[in-house]
């Protein structure tokens, strides 16, 4: 759920007792919620992956993230003000969590007599 995402931000990004109202939100709030959850999770489900479609999904939802757009119903801005949500707080913290994600290293392999040998990379792995 967004909220394991959202908690993992920072110790103070949100309350539990700010998710305890969820069970009172009207259904628009419900469908906005459930847009943003899915966003969070794709996001950091593809983020570090580096195929094709991986790729593209991670940017795509970092394009809604960082979107300024307030026309379409379901935009980023949108769906946080239907959530009482400040954006920029949202935003910032989304980006320390980006940033305090350690990509996984990319091991290069060589061939060497036939075998597949793994070079070892900076940090000694």
């Amino acid at each position: 759920m967004i909220r394991n995402y959202l908690l993992a931000f920072d110790g103070d990004s949100i309350l539990a007792s700010q998710w305890s109202r969820v069970s009172s939100f009207t259904s628009e709030q419900k469908l906005c919620l459930a847009i943003l959850e899915d966003a969070v999770k794709e996001y950091f489900t593809y983020a570090h992956m580096t195929h094709r479609r991986a790729r593209h999904r991670t940017q795509a939802c970092e394009d809604w993230f960082f979107s300024e757009d307030t026309e379409w119903p379901f935009s980023f801005i949108n769906v946080c003000h239907y959530l009482h949500i400040d954006p920029q707080y949202f935003r910032r913290g989304l980006e320390k969590k980006i940033e305090s994600l350690s990509a996984p290293m990319a091991l290069n392999f060589r061939r060497i007599t036939g075998r597949r040998v793994s070079s070892i990379g900076e940090n000694g792995r």
